[in-house]
């Protein structure tokens, strides 16, 4: 069917600031992990740095997921070499299995 084929056919899931409350962290990473392809999407997240144990329990629950494996790669640069500043954190995360 069409949703089928439209998830099949996505490259890139981009996440923007959706990491602040707690209790929606675990649909996002079913939601994240419902539309990338294994080997073939990769999970954009861009988030402003506003509590640090909602973005600790985002990572280790993506990291955590028990059927699948992923592979995460922080986008931060030092504090010059970062394109959005300090105040925010960026990840791209692909599924290998």
């Amino acid at each position: 069917d069409a949703r089928t084929q439209l998830e099949r056919n996505l490259h890139l899931v981009l996440v923007v600031d959706c990491i602040y409350n707690p209790s929606l962290v675990p649909p996002l990473l079913n939601t994240i992990s419902h539309l990338c392809t294994p080997n073939h999407t990769v999970a954009l997240i861009v988030s402003e740095l506003r509590s640090e144990d909602v973005m600790r329990d985002c990572l280790e629950g993506w990291l955590a997921r028990e059927t699948e494996a992923w592979s995460i790669c922080s986008l931060n640069g030092d504090d010059e070499g970062s394109l959005l500043g300090v105040r925010y954190a960026t990840w791209a995360g692909w599924r290998t299995a």
